[in-house]
């Protein structure tokens, strides 16, 4: 009887003890299934609900039904379940055709027929210029919400549309609740706790870890008013434990050996400002927030817009209780939120090496070649470009000279001509060519002497625009250096021409430079970064089939600059690609560096100790952030995380250890979420997701860090999302074999069995930026732009491993279906994408002395319900790009593989499709690939700088570089 009463009181309570409150921050349509009734230009249905906003059809975040014209064309969503819903918001198209929406009709019903379902309101329209439509609906039910444009011959298209629902206020959540009697451990208060489960013994799972709503009583935490200031100061021997009825503000930096918040304790960091210098800094050597404990820098609702930084400080030879963390335990509860920026965008124009559209363009006699007499460059006045170059001898020949003056003539007017002496030139210099470059403006030709050093930089018609220097004759060793430096307004922007002509140190050299003028070249982004502010670091990642040509900037101020453009400081050292090429989307990304909020380990100079320093010449002693199991709230946003994570197992920059179900299924009515952050220059992974389900990576950007870097753990893990992340600059570590290089596959042999030593390809080289242990997750938006390795790499283990192990049954991952794969990239990798291995699930012994976690077989066979009984359904790969790979596009061994939508382009090998095994394994299996594209040489001729191989294309005679030499 008990147990019936407390499932009645949860369903009364949740009836009759809420509030309305409007405008829920839910937007329920984001990447639920979508149906329209015709699709034209690549315009598919779910494009509306993928999360993308622009209004440009060209960013593939559009629908488009049938490109002729249909009668009355329709689009919906399911919602997967009834909503009472508060708005709908739509996003029109604004590069073109904006008026072809109006009118439309909105329909919100039950009926998958969603046209019957009534319409809300008339016709609506959207006014010229107007972007987005919120339509009020006032609580209006329905699962199926869907757009018609009734009449003849009409067009729809959508580039988003967001269903948010209402949200409703349990008056009852938490509150105190009482019973007359209590049996089979049910106390009153799991009635209100906010678990809906309707089996008693679910609902004692929950018991653990309750749910907790969103707590909007102090929107902006630091404003409480039951805070106490706190400034303690600095003391690194003092061991501070902040414990029930503290509720501490911290409103200057601070010093301590370790900080302990539990037991009701509450550490809170004061907003200071975006405009205020100050910054709060919290040193420590370990930070732990355990039961009861809340450290809080900003929140959802209020991020902090201060300066704020926790650095974790020690070495590793300190000899103390300490291992550098921030840790996060059972009952604990850690939120914090910065600024809210875009934290990856891409190029919408290409951005040129040197900045000028040809590159800069550099000689040097001393490098390129001794070549006597006078040195030619003639250079377009447009581009900047170096279009012609000779060299006459005007010392040995009158010939030469008189074809210096034919050539001169040849040059059309309005060329930029630079001329420069090496070693000697007057000798047989005669009338005609000192004619002519007489016209050009030289005024120090007739007086040129023997061996005299001498330059000019002038325009071709215009001999009032030369600029030239002539230096007297003293000797070999000491003459000088005529150096002539002009500046010019191109179309791209100011170049200059910088020529030089010297005798010093007993020989002679001439040289000719041509680059950007200044600092400062403005790049051109898909998305509005106005949040991007002087200042902030970005990168750029490389868009050719060397990783290396990655690139730091730091911006500018730009007064000039529009909500899409950011002006950057520095030598542009390669091309970075930022066009769509052949209807596929080739364009380079750009990644934020900087936030306000900073989590960074202290490190030393150079590697010292036992960290490996056979390996790395820098200090890998980084901190880390652990979140354990239990843990009652974690939701992180808006942080830089730089010297985190360390070479050993565990300690990694954001790590979530064996926390089980981090989602609703784990009774989090906030489900878990890190979002937004920068890890770059970290000595071990990025996000390592391990015994975790159900976890949020979204919108993070990791570079420059050492090992797998998107990393899912022992085999077990499901139903994570990782979505718009981008990951580039991958390198090898040396934590696991799968994470090891040649090298330090061969000497690192702790863990093999006796003097075994390592096959290095088929036990290592595994190095992946995504790296999927099990195929049930959800991989959408992603780009893996540049490692030494794979880009993104599907494995099975045979069994879960380490403290995962007997968690699943043998070959549940191998035969799993599928999660989500839709429009993720990998370029400029060894290779693009792996479905296919394992790793060892058995210790080394002497029968099989490889090491435990070393590469292994593996073949993916995806069934109903993880059983080969049941019939197979096919792993969807849709929306795939790989380009600029050195080795595959993508290598899929197993079946049902199917690819849909995808792109290969300037890979070394497209697409490689290879049989699950030996018949009849593979009986009935199968691989496909539909509606996809293969291109062998792009418009993309990558840079010859830092190029592996470089030559002239076989499609266009055009130099471009290559996967490999051949």
């Amino acid at each position: 009887m008990s147990a019936f009463l407390l499932i009645l009181v949860q369903c009364l309570l949740v009836s009759t003890s809420s509030q309305r409150t409007g405008y829920g921050s839910t937007n329920v349509a984001l990447r639920k299934p979508a149906h329209q009734s015709g699709v034209g230009y690549g315009g598919d249905p779910e494009h509306a609900v993928d999360g993308g906003t622009s209004g440009t059809f060209t960013d593939g975040s559009c629908t488009h039904t049938t490109s002729s014209g249909e009668d009355d064309p329709w689009w919906y969503v399911d919602l997967e379940g009834t909503f009472e819903i508060d708005r709908v918001v739509i996003i029109n198209r604004q590069d073109c055709c904006s008026n072809r929406i109006n009118p439309f009709n909105l329909h919100i019903g039950d009926n998958s027929d969603v046209t019957a379902n009534p319409k809300v309101g008339g016709d609506w329209s959207f006014s010229p210029g107007q972007a987005q439509l919120i339509i009020p609906v006032n609580g209006t039910r329905g699962r199926y919400v869907g757009i018609s444009a009734p009449g003849s011959s009409r067009v729809l298209t959508l580039c988003e549309v967001q269903v948010f629902e209402v949200q409703i206020t349990n008056l009852a959540l938490r509150q105190p609740a009482y019973q007359s009697s209590v049996s089979w451990n049910g106390p009153p208060g799991l009635a209100v706790d906010g678990g809906r489960h309707g089996s008693y013994h679910d609902v004692l799972q929950c018991l653990d870890v309750l749910p907790t709503p969103g707590n909007d009583d102090h929107k902006c935490p630091d404003v409480d008013s039951t805070l106490t200031p706190w400034n303690p100061g600095h003391d690194p021997t003092e061991r501070v434990v902040v414990g029930g009825g503290q509720n501490f503000l911290l409103q200057s930096s601070a010093t301590f050996y370790s900080l302990e918040i539990r037991d009701g304790g509450r550490v809170v960091f004061a907003d200071l400002g975006s405009t205020s210098d100050a910054e709060i800094v919290l040193r420590a050597r370990d930070v732990t927030v355990g039961e009861g404990g809340e450290f809080h820098i900003g929140s959802e609702t209020c991020p902090y817009q201060g300066k704020a930084t926790v650095s974790l400080y020690g070495r590793s030879d300190d000899n103390v209780n300490s291992t550098k963390q921030f840790l996060v335990t059972s009952g604990g509860t850690m939120e914090i939120h910065g600024q809210r920026k875009v934290a990856w965008t891409q190029l919408t124009q290409t951005v040129p090496q040197g900045g000028l559209p040809k590159g800069p363009y550099s000689w040097d006699s001393v490098i390129d070649g001794w070549q006597r007499g006078i040195n030619v460059r003639v250079i377009d006045e447009i581009s900047a470009a170096v279009v012609d170059s000779a060299n006459f001898d005007t010392w040995i020949s009158e010939d030469h000279s008189r074809s210096l003056a034919t050539f001169l003539d040849q040059i059309p007017t309005g060329r930029i001509v630079a001329l420069a002496v090496q070693d000697e030139a007057v000798s047989n210099l005669e009338d005609s060519a000192k004619e002519k470059l007489r016209e050009l403006g030289s005024v120090e030709v007739d007086s040129l002497k023997p061996s005299e050093p001498w330059a000019l930089v002038a325009v071709k018609g215009d001999p009032s625009a030369a600029v030239e220097q002539r230096i007297p004759y003293t000797d070999a060793q000491s003459t000088g250096t005529a150096t002539v430096a002009v500046t010019f307004n191109g179309f791209f922007g100011p170049f200059d021409v910088i020529v030089s002509s010297e005798w010093l140190g007993g020989s002679a050299r001439c040289t000719f430079s041509v680059g950007r003028h200044a600092d400062g070249y403005v790049i051109n982004l898909k998305d509005d970064v106005s949040s991007w502010q002087p200042g902030d670091h970005i990168v750029l990642a490389s868009t050719d089939y060397n990783m290396e040509q990655a690139e730091e900037f730091q911006l500018l101020p730009c007064p000039e600059c529009s909500s899409h453009q950011v002006k950057i400081s520095g030598e542009i050292r390669y091309m970075h690609f930022g066009e769509i090429s052949d209807e596929v989307d080739l364009r380079g990304e750009v990644g934020l560096l900087t936030r306000n909020i900073k989590f960074q380990g202290e490190v030393e100079d150079s590697c010292y100790g036992d960290n490996r320093c056979q390996f790395f010449d820098f200090d890998t002693y980084g901190g880390h952030l652990k979140i354990l199991k239990g843990f009652k709230n974690v939701h992180l946003s808006g942080i830089e995380f730089t010297r985190m994570g360390q070479q050993i197992l565990g300690r990694y920059p954001v790590h979530f250890h064996m926390t089980g179900d981090v989602d609703e299924v784990g009774c989090y009515s906030r489900p878990t979420y890190v979002r937004e952050l920068s890890i770059h220059h970290c000595f071990s992974r990025c996000v390592t997701i391990h015994g975790t389900n159900g976890l949020l990576v979204q919108d993070t950007v990791g570079y420059e860090t050492l090992g797998h870097c998107y990393f899912l753990e022992d085999g077990a893990e499901q139903r994570n999302v990782l979505d718009h992340n981008l990951g580039l600059s991958t390198r090898y570590g040396t934590l696991l074999p799968t994470d090891r290089d040649a090298d330090m596959c061969r000497n690192i042999l702790d863990g093999v069995y006796g003097d075994y030593k390592p096959n290095v390809y088929s036990e290592c080289l595994m190095l992946t930026t995504f790296w999927i242990t099990h195929p049930n997750n959800n991989l959408i938006n992603n780009v893996a732009a540049g490692t030494e390795g794979t880009g993104i790499w599907y494995l099975f283990h045979q069994e879960p491993t380490g403290l995962s192990a007997g968690s699943l049954p043998p070959f549940q991952s191998s035969y799993s279906p599928m999660g989500r794969f839709y429009n993720n990239r990998a370029h400029s990798n060894g290779h693009g994408m792996m479905i296919e291995a394992g790793v060892k699930t058995t210790p080394a012994t002497a029968s099989s002395p490889s090491e435990f976690l070393s590469k292994s077989g593996g073949r993916y066979k995806p069934h109903q319900n993880s059983d080969l009984l049941q019939p197979r359904v096919p792993a969807m790969l849709v929306g795939y790009t790989a380009f600029k790979n050195r080795g595959w596009g993508a290598w899929v061994r197993g079946g049902d593989i199917w690819l849909d939508k995808s792109a290969f382009v300037d890979n070394g090998v497209g697409l490689v499709m290879a049989s699950e095994g030996i018949f009849p394994n593979d009986e009935g299996s199968s691989q496909q690939v539909w509606n996809s594209i293969f291109i062998g040489e792009s418009e993309n001729v990558g840079t010859k700088t830092g190029s592996k191989a470089w030559g002239v294309g076989g499609v266009k005679p055009v130099e471009r570089t290559w996967p490999h030499s051949t």
